[in-house]
């Protein structure tokens, strides 16, 4: 019994490797860690914001918080530049909702703090076709944040935009996983 639990335990977590929900990573707290040589699928539905001053979505950059979502990576020892790619845009199409995303790259000295954010990339506001967030001369071995979020903004808008998309992150600033061999 044991046995089959954890085949299927195994089997559901293989069949879930790179297509992520939006509850996993809907909260600074959960980012998502991304790495360079994947292709992530990802998407803001139903994500959401947590109100309340100095918390993770009280902040603007070119964008103001409305449904967020949170990736992270972590620079190599040297640090440098990073690119992250956004493709394969596909909203969902309801009335008053928009479809537009928005991105931006940050550092948090404090985690999760909105206090501690510094935007150190370009700030995209509205993205509805594939577009890049470039980060030049990040410092080596420090975690960064992506916040993504649905744009609520033009005449009758009333609902922000739900989108799914592909991301990809290089650069010479990204660290790499270590491979790990086993015998």
């Amino acid at each position: 019994m044991i046995r089959i639990t954890f085949l299927f335990l195994l089997m559901l977590f293989l069949s879930n490797k790179e297509s992520y929900t939006q509850e996993l990573y809907n909260s600074c707290f959960s980012a998502l860690e991304i790495c360079p040589d994947n292709i992530y699928s990802i998407n803001n539905y139903n994500a959401n914001i947590t109100s309340c001053p100095g918390c993770e979505d009280d902040f603007l950059f070119c964008f103001t918080a409305e449904n967020t979502i949170w990736l992270k990576f972590t620079t190599n020892q040297i640090g440098g530049d990073v690119l992250v790619n956004f493709n394969n845009l596909s909203f969902n199409v309801s009335p008053n909702q928009d479809t537009e995303i928005q991105a931006v790259i940050i550092e948090a000295t404090t985690p999760c703090n909105s206090a501690s954010y510094t935007e150190v990339s370009n700030c995209v506001s509205d993205g509805s076709t594939p577009f890049n967030l470039n980060a030049i001369g990040l410092a080596p071995n420090t975690t960064y944040y992506i916040i993504i979020n649905g744009d609520k903004n033009g005449a009758g808008i009333s609902i922000p935009a739900e989108c799914s998309f592909n991301l990809t992150i290089s650069g010479a600033g990204i660290e790499r996983p270590t491979p790990v061999i086993n015998i």
